[in-house]
């Protein structure tokens, strides 16, 4: 919890100006923003994401978003190789 706790202040202070990030969120340091975007409560976001956001919360992803997007809560997405890309 205390860790938690830590990379969230660590997320706030990182994209002040950025994003507004809620309470227990979390955004990996890697992660881009373009502006004006949210993460709700409890969210994990690790990527890219244009302008005018946000991530509902107890979300957890690692995506390229574009621009004015929504998120909806409990959203759970991660990176993977579609059988099609497959070498």
């Amino acid at each position: 919890m205390l860790k938690l706790f830590i990379k969230h202040l660590i997320s706030k202070i990182r994209f002040h100006g950025k994003v507004k990030v809620c309470s227990m969120a979390v955004a990996s340091r890697y992660s881009k923003f373009e502006g004006m975007d949210q993460l709700y409560p409890h969210s994990t976001f690790h990527g890219t994401m244009g302008i005018g956001c946000y991530i509902g919360s107890h979300s957890k992803l690692s995506a390229r978003i574009g621009r004015f997007t929504s998120i909806s809560n409990n959203v759970c997405c991660n990176p993977g190789i579609h059988a099609y890309q497959y070498p």
